[in-house]
């Protein structure tokens, strides 16, 4: 499930530039790699780290693949929990005011919901190209001049991989499954 998660999180990194949410957030890092110290000198990592380039806050981006046939197929509390905590921490350590996001495949439980809401952490449950889009306009990081361009050369579909049941990508008139590389019609 690892190799899964790894690359959902190149794929919301991917889409983050496609859209050129980059003239608005600046992403610094991203993927296993990716890490950032906080007040507690510990190392957090971070999926997508990006920073508004606007008011120069930082976004802390989680991706969670939850494949819809796995026990653990939503994100919880503790997941929320987690990246509040790093918020906090980096945050105290940077003196600038920082953002936390979750992108998922699937859904949030209930309290997940409710703590998000009440620490301002956005969640967002991404299926396809166009419902990302609409999540980075509402959450503020596109303008309406990004939101209406498209991707040029890759983009999701509503086509799902019928092996990994993940959004499908679709280049040169064939979808491929950004997990296993299937290709189908």
């Amino acid at each position: 499930m690892q190799e899964v998660g790894s690359e959902y999180e190149r794929l919301v990194c991917s889409l983050l530039e496609n859209f050129k949410a980059a003239e608005t957030l600046k992403i610094i890092c991203s993927g296993k790699d990716c890490k950032v110290t906080g007040s507690s000198d510990i190392a957090h990592q971070i999926d997508v780290f990006c920073e508004n380039t606007e008011d120069g806050s930082l976004i802390l981006v989680e991706c969670k693949f939850h494949s819809p046939n796995t026990k653990r197929n939503t994100v919880g509390l503790r997941d929320v929990l987690v990246l509040h905590g790093r918020i906090t921490d980096i945050q105290k350590a940077r003196k600038v005011t920082v953002e936390g996001v979750i992108i998922t495949t699937n859904r949030y439980t209930k309290g997940a919901k409710k703590y998000a809401d009440f620490w301002k952490i956005k969640l967002g449950d991404v299926q396809d190209e166009t419902q990302f889009r609409i999540l980075l306009q509402n959450w503020g990081y596109l303008g309406q001049s990004d939101s209406a361009r498209g991707v040029d050369e890759v983009f999701l579909v509503e086509k799902r991989c019928p092996t990994c049941n993940v959004a499908a990508v679709l280049r040169d008139d064939v979808h491929v499954c950004p997990v296993c590389d299937k290709k189908f019609g």
